[in-house]
C-alpha cells in the first residue's frame, strides 16, 4: 500500500460491512466482510487504479509521507500566579506534585474535547481521588442516548509522568 486511506464500518438495511477508501486516489473504494479483506481489497484496487492512470496518461501522485513529530514530555507554561497559586494548593490537598496537576488537568481537558458529545465529564479531582482503586466511571452521550462504560484502573500507573 503506498497511499493513504480510511477504513469505516458502513451498514445498508441488513448488511455490515467494511469500507477501505484511498484518500489520495479519487474513485478507489473498496468493501469486504472484515477490515483484513478491505484493506487486502484496497491494496490490489490501488495497483489496477495505478496501472490504469498509466495507460490513460493520468498523473500519478506521489506516494504519502508523514514526518512523524518527536516529544520530550517538557513543555514551557506561562500562567497567572493566582491560577498557579490554585493549581499549587489543589495539587498539595490532592498529596500530587504540581508536574502530575497539570498533566491530570490537561488529559481531562484532552478527554473532553476528545469526546465533545459527552455530558457528564471526571473531574480532576476524581482521577486522583483514589490512587489504586479501579472505578467504573458512567459517561452519557446527549445525542445518542447511550451509556459509554470506562474502567480507570491504577490512576498512578496511566497518568504519572
Amino acid at each position: 500500500m503506498i497511499y493513504e486511506f480510511k477504513m469505516y464500518q458502513a451498514q445498508v438495511e441488513d448488511h455490515i460491512f467494511w469500507v477501505a477508501e484511498s484518500k489520495v486516489l479519487n474513485g478507489c473504494v473498496v468493501q469486504a466482510d472484515t477490515p483484513q479483506e478491505a484493506y487486502h481489497n484496497l491494496e490490489l484496487a490501488e495497483e489496477d487504479w495505478l496501472e490504469t492512470a498509466k495507460e490513460l496518461g493520468w498523473n500519478i501522485p506521489d506516494a504519502s509521507i508523514h514526518e512523524l513529530k518527536l516529544y520530550s514530555g517538557k513543555v514551557a507554561l506561562r500562567i497567572s500566579p493566582m491560577v498557579h497559586r490554585d493549581a499549587a494548593k489543589y495539587a498539595d490537598e490532592q498529596g500530587i506534585s504540581l508536574n502530575q496537576y497539570f498533566n491530570n488537568a490537561i488529559i481531562a481537558y484532552n478527554e473532553r474535547s476528545r469526546y465533545s458529545e459527552v455530558a457528564q465529564l471526571i473531574p480532576v479531582s476524581e482521577i486522583n481521588q483514589s490512587r489504586t482503586e479501579t472505578k467504573e466511571v458512567h459517561y452519557h452521550l446527549t445525542k445518542t442516548d447511550m451509556t459509554v462504560n470506562f474502567n480507570i484502573i491504577k490512576t498512578e500507573d496511566l497518568y504519572n509522568v
